[in-house]
Parts: C-alpha cells; sequence; structure tokens
C-alpha cells in the first residue's frame, strides 16, 4: 500500500512540471495574466 502513495507523490511531481511548460506555451501565445487564468480554469 505504501507504494500507491509514492507513486501518487512521483505522478503529482510530473504533472506540476508539466503544467509549467503548459504556462510558458500558453504565456506566450496570449499574454502572461490571460495563459494563467486559462490554466487556472481548466
Amino acid at each position: 500500500m505504501k507504494w500507491v502513495w509514492m507513486l501518487l507523490a512521483l505522478t503529482a511531481g510530473m504533472a506540476v512540471s508539466v503544467q509549467a511548460g503548459v504556462n510558458g506555451g500558453l504565456s506566450k501565445r496570449i499574454g502572461m495574466l490571460e495563459g494563467a487564468f486559462v490554466s487556472f480554469l481548466t
């Protein structure tokens, strides 16, 4: 059962790094504030 929590933590860490890349791409395309807003809503 402990490995499930470790896998969950690893997955969450990977999602955070992907989110940073998405935010960077959105800020270049539609603007920094708008990109943060769109990212927050989805």
